[in-house]
């Protein structure tokens, strides 16, 4: 019995104690303690030192336990300290050694727990789970993308070096473009007052031959009133008398009116004089012509006139209706939109001038010393437009370029490369098409293209602002928002599109690979260090 007694306290001492062995790694370096908790990096190691008495006191200075109560499955300190390599405190730190690869910190609910989360397998020490050690593929990994990090790092360092010079360079081109504004625009003030100097006699010429026109429409208008008040008046005048009464005014029926008679009696009583029975043809101009008949009366000729012409449209209505050269012709005869100079007989201004004045009426050109001052003032004009397209392209390179050098184009004007470059990509059924600093659009394989935002800021993170654009002000979605797309910018050795997507409503989501993303270069050997030396 005594015997059977000893050989279970026996096994019960030696499993603790594989159990706490288990609980240390060995010192990696002199002047260490032999040994430390394991679970804890070496950043940590110095709180895990017995004081003079054998007694480990938990980080947060909360209580003293005995050192070897530390990682004995038993949770003491309220803040986890005393378990770092055991899975007995809920919110404990467990920091995988990964000898070969780079330390990683997991949950210490995760040691033991049958799954291998380090890649070196430390957390399943005395769970029996045989865990391979991955360290060296995982190392291999990491150093390909560190290398496919570093090269692109080396591509932003020849992009910021680039960007630099073309800075220096485009604001060289701002100070010759100045210089040149400054030139040109002093020609445009010459060519103004040249222009304004030519105008001035150009234009009284001008006045004067309108008032030559001015005067001949008012004699034409007086030939054909008289000319036509003296028909109408033969034609009411029904028993030549040599004037036209009350009761004549009422029976003629050329007259328009509302009966068939043409006129009311009531309204021949307003027209005619109280004091008058009859009206030659001087007091008929005065008093009815030129107030009352002048727009309605038409003449028997003119009656019959409208009664051919009226017939004339409908016989040619009926007439070839599938044959269209005819108005083939016409329309290229036409020459309505066509920018005739202002001193061309079809310009509008000219033809409105002339628009009273039959085709038969003679009108006098205007006499050669004014289309001299004309010719002058025309070509006044051509040179200072002309002078004035130069000016206007000088400014407006002077802005694109300004708008590129206050353009916010990253810290290191490492995106400097990407202005005015177009990227797309094709997905399924869309082409995406993404302009830095400028547009984003959508485009089916069938049907127009849908824009999906306009250049808005920078939106990335405080501490990596430039990670990440935002365009905004995109086409309204059919009962939604306007559409805006965020392109998401990585480290990568090419500048491309990797992928899009659209996860809310109308908001689109793009992946852009550029080695301007690539702001930090890596080494292995130092990463490693840094997470150890932690």
């Amino acid at each position: 019995m005594l015997r059977s007694l000893f050989l279970s306290i026996l096994l019960s001492f030696l499993f603790v104690t594989l159990f706490n062995e288990n609980q240390f790694v060995a010192a990696s370096k002199p002047g260490e303690m032999p040994y430390r908790p394991l679970g804890i990096g070496l950043e940590s190691a110095p709180f895990y030192k017995p004081d003079s008495s054998g007694m480990f006191s938990c980080i947060d200075g909360s209580k003293k336990i005995p050192f070897d109560q530390v990682n004995d499955d038993y949770c003491d300190c309220a803040d986890s300290s005393d378990e770092p390599g055991t899975a007995a405190c809920s919110d404990g730190r467990f920091v995988c050694a990964n000898h070969g690869y780079i330390p990683v910190t997991i949950l210490s609910s995760r040691v033991n727990d049958h799954l291998c989360d380090c890649c070196d397998g430390s957390d399943e020490y005395n769970s029996g789970k045989q865990c391979p050690n991955t360290c060296v593929e995982e190392r291999q990994k990491q150093m390909e993308q560190f290398k496919v990090f570093n090269e692109g790092y080396s591509k932003r360092q020849e992009l910021i070096k680039q960007a630099k010079k073309d800075l220096e360079e485009k604001k060289k081109q701002l100070e010759e473009l100045d210089k040149k504004l400054t030139a040109e625009s002093a020609k445009l003030e010459t060519l103004l007052k040249v222009k304004e100097e030519a105008e001035a006699p150009e234009r009284e010429a001008k006045d004067k031959y309108d008032q030559m026109i001015k005067e001949l429409k008012e004699k034409h208008a007086n030939e054909v009133m008289i000319k036509k008040s003296e028909e109408a008046f033969k034609e009411i005048d029904s028993d030549s008398s040599g004037g036209v009464s009350f009761e004549e005014l009422i029976a003629c029926t050329s007259i328009d009116g509302p009966n068939q008679c043409g006129v009311s009696e009531t309204e021949v009583k307003e027209w005619f004089p109280i004091d008058l029975t009859s009206l030659d043809i001087d007091g008929f101009r005065e008093f009815i012509w030129k107030e009352k008949l002048d727009k309605h009366f038409k003449t028997a000729a003119e009656k019959q006139q409208e009664t051919l012409d009226g017939q004339k449209i409908e016989e040619e209505s009926h007439k070839d209706e599938f044959d269209d050269s005819k108005t083939n012709e016409d329309e290229n005869e036409d020459d309505s939109d066509y920018d005739f100079p202002e001193d061309h007989p079809k310009h509008p201004d000219n033809v409105a001038k002339l628009k009273d004045l039959p085709k038969d009426v003679e009108v006098p050109p205007m006499s050669d010393e004014a289309q001299k001052l004309i010719d002058v003032a025309n070509e006044a004009r051509a040179k200072f437009k002309d002078q004035e397209k130069v000016k206007q392209d000088l400014e407006n390179q002077k802005n694109d370029i300004e708008r590129d050098v206050e353009l916010d184009v990253g810290p290191e004007k490492e995106f400097l490369h990407l202005v005015k470059q177009c990227f797309d990509y094709k997905e399924k059924e869309y082409t995406y098409t993404f302009c830095a600093f400028d547009r984003g659009a959508q485009k089916p394989k069938s049907g127009s293209e849908t824009n999906l935002g306009r250049w808005g800021e920078w939106s990335g993170p405080a501490h990596n602002k430039y990670s990440q654009m935002k365009l905004t002000r995109g086409q309204r979605c059919w009962n939604g928002p306007d559409r805006s797309l965020t392109i998401n910018f990585e480290c990568g050795q090419e500048d491309k599109i990797l992928s899009t997507s659209e996860p809310s409503m109308c908001e689109y989501v793009m992946q852009f690979s550029t080695p301007a993303a690539c702001n930090k270069q890596y080494d292995f050997d130092h990463e490693r260090r840094v997470h150890e030396d932690l």
